[in-house]
């Protein structure tokens, strides 16, 4: 089967980001993110990656793949197409000497399916996105009596944030970096350290253009 026209309409969005700089450097730092949870995302191929962050998601999923975590697609709510390849197996022939031939498969083009992101769902509480692995120094924020809780993306330009008079952290992402930053800042917070005004790490990595906890921030 050959690629579809849906398909090559998605392809071109692809293709498109590339002529927008700006807005590619921070697709690409969401895309290089891959969780250790059971997401189905952190399985998806680099590019359908970039698609959910084009769709501004850390988390989108097939209809049924939220029936199966007890949430369900709102009445109304708009799927976006991501890439699946149309494969065939054909007959490789032996080369002389080599015996049998084998068979392989072989993609022939691509075809689209579609996925909701969270926010477009209801029902069961969120699926836990804490990384399996806490990041180090998990014990001093608790020392400090800081909450850290992780969450998805769902669209919003920040990727962390430390709320001082709520003490807590919110984390958008498992980027060790990220985490680093805002933890500084709790630091900043509870020990009466002058920090420049701001509150949101804007990127994947929560230190570009800068030192641990110099990211670009918004305010509380």
């Amino acid at each position: 089967m050959a690629t579809t026209e849906k398909a090559l309409q998605t392809l071109g969005e692809l293709a498109d980001l590339f002529k927008r700089p700006d807005e590619l450097v921070d697709t690409l730092a969401v895309t290089a993110i891959v969780g250790d949870d059971d997401r189905p995302l952190n399985r998806w191929s680099w590019g359908n990656r970039m698609l959910c962050a084009m769709y501004g998601t850390s988390d989108a999923r097939t209809f049924n793949q939220w029936r199966e975590v007890g949430r369900f697609v709102k009445a109304g709510a708009r799927s976006f197409c991501l890439l699946a390849p149309n494969t065939k197996i054909v007959e490789e022939k032996a080369k002389p000497g080599e015996g049998e031939g084998r068979e392989r498969t072989i993609i022939t083009g691509f075809r689209c399916f579609p996925v909701f992101t969270v926010d477009d769902t209801e029902g069961e509480p969120l699926p836990d996105y804490k990384p399996m692995q806490l990041p180090p120094f998990m014990e001093v924020a608790e020392s400090w009596g800081i909450n850290v809780s992780w969450r998805p993306q769902g669209g919003a330009l920040w990727w962390g944030t430390f709320g001082k008079h709520s003490q807590t952290i919110t984390l958008l992402t498992h980027a060790e970096s990220t985490w680093f930053h805002e933890l500084v800042r709790g630091c900043q917070g509870n020990c009466g350290m002058e920090r420049r005004a701001g509150s949101r790490s804007r990127d994947g990595s929560g230190t570009r253009g800068g030192s641990l906890g110099a990211a670009p921030r918004g305010a509380d």
